[in-house]
């Protein structure tokens, strides 16, 4: 009898897969596998480009902020959600980076996952002292 085939996306999606993840070895744990893969797979080449570009877009953000600044024109939703976005996605990656590592206090005190941190830190602090935050209002009315 004949096996029923599978999708063609299905398929795809998997031969994709297979080129851009790197096979899990024998007897390799979860952690490492990760580890390996954010390290030297093809995915982990792009994921780096990928996030050179966001950073090139987070940088121009903070530039347009800047300038609006100088004119009084208030932040835009859409900024600011591109803000949140670009922040999400870069936090999630120092995070599983931070739990793929074999030893997270080695990894913490890294030099570059310490810059990492000091980038993605006063992303976060920026939205939670943002104009509209009650954080904001109280500070100010502590003046």
């Amino acid at each position: 009898m004949d096996q029923p085939r599978q999708p063609a996306v299905l398929v795809w999606l998997h031969s994709v897969k297979n080129r851009l993840v790197r096979p899990r070895m024998r007897g390799e744990t979860f952690r490492k596998w990760v580890s390996r893969n954010m390290d030297s797979s093809t995915l982990a080449t792009l994921l780096d480009v990928f996030q050179v570009i966001l950073g090139i877009g987070v940088t121009m953000v903070y530039f347009y902020q800047n300038w609006s600044k100088f004119q009084d024109v208030a932040e835009t939703p859409m900024v600011r959600t591109v803000q949140r976005a670009i922040g999400v996605f870069f936090t999630f990656d120092y995070l599983v980076r931070l739990i793929a590592s074999e030893s997270p206090q080695t990894f913490f005190l890294n030099t570059m996952s310490l810059v990492d941190l000091a980038t993605i830190l006063p992303q976060w602090l920026e939205m939670a002292i943002s104009d509209d935050s009650d954080f904001k209002k109280q500070a100010n009315a502590l003046k």
